[in-house]
C-alpha cells in the first residue's frame, strides 16, 4: 500500500520558488534527488516532488506531492516539506516589508 499526500500552494515569484526548492534540495541533501522538472527526492520506502503547475508575474502555482509506504515517514516528511514552505512564505513577506521600508526612506531622504 502507497499513502499519499498532495497539496497545491503559491509563492509570489520565480526567485521565491526558486529559493523554496534550494531550502528543501539542502534539507534532503542525504537523498537521490532529481532537479528537472521540479524537484524530486527520494527518501526511504517514497518520494516527494514540488512541481510548477503555473506561473504568471505576480505568482507562481506549484504542487507538492510526497508519497510512501510507510504512514509515518511520509507525514513527517510531509510535515517538513510544508514546514519550510512556512518558513519561506514568512522569509518572502519580511524582504517585501524591508524592501518598502528602504524605498520610503530613499524618498524621504531625497525630498528637498
Amino acid at each position: 500500500m502507497t499513502y499519499k499526500w498532495s497539496h497545491n500552494n503559491s509563492l509570489g515569484n520565480l526567485n521565491t520558488y526558486n529559493r523554496y526548492l534550494n531550502w528543501l534540495s539542502g534539507e534532503f541533501k542525504l537523498y537521490q534527488q532529481d532537479e528537472l522538472n521540479g524537484l524530486k527526492v527520494y527518501f526511504p520506502n517514497g518520494w516527494f516532488l514540488v512541481k510548477q503547475i503555473k506561473s504568471n508575474k505576480n505568482q507562481i502555482d506549484f504542487i507538492i506531492e510526497v508519497r510512501s509506504k510507510c504512514v509515518k515517514t511520509g507525514s513527517k516528511t510531509y510535515d517538513v516539506i510544508t514546514s519550510i514552505l512556512v518558513h519561506v512564505k514568512a522569509f518572502e513577506t519580511v524582504n517585501k516589508h524591508e524592501q518598502l521600508s528602504h524605498k520610503t526612506l530613499r524618498r524621504i531622504l531625497s525630498s528637498p
